[in-house]
């Protein structure tokens, strides 16, 4: 009897290669459609981009489109303080985690500093989203600043 054929790749390989192309490509209609949506806020400058940023000014243009990304995509956050004072962060993790899966800017976004993926998540998906409004020129680069660099 012959053995069958060794395969280069394992048939989960390929499934698994396949699913996170297909959750891809819908991730990234979804930050076009969101894009589009937002084009008018692109090009009259409220959603410029990364150069005012200030830790501190949670209504920054870069803040308020990790916002807007959260509402579109789903991506809650809550904060529960506990008896010891600390606070317990909680969100629905197959969503972050889908949406890190999916986003080509996740490795470009991790700050070590945050407390839940949630916010990783948000990140990622607002420079996606950014990306693709400077990608059809709704939205320029301020002095210093490139499309391709975070900060």
């Amino acid at each position: 009897m012959k053995k069958a054929p060794k395969m280069k790749t394992s048939l989960s390989a390929l499934a698994s290669a396949s699913l996170s192309s297909m959750v891809r490509v819908a991730y990234m209609a979804e930050v076009e459609r969101l894009a589009i949506k937002l084009r008018p806020r692109f090009e009259s400058g409220e959603l410029r981009g990364f150069a005012d940023v200030d830790e501190a000014d949670l209504t920054s243009p870069l803040f308020k489109l990790e916002k807007l990304c959260r509402a579109h995509f789903g991506i809650r956050v809550t904060e529960t303080k506990q008896r010891d004072g600390s606070i317990l962060m909680d969100a629905d993790d197959f969503t972050v985690h889908l949406v890190l899966a999916a986003s080509p800017s996740q490795d470009e976004t991790w700050d070590p500093g945050w407390n839940h993926p949630a916010h990783w998540a948000a990140a990622a998906a607002a420079l996606d989203v950014l990306r693709f409004a400077r990608a059809n020129g709704w939205s320029r680069p301020v002095k210093g600043e490139s499309v391709d660099k975070v900060a």
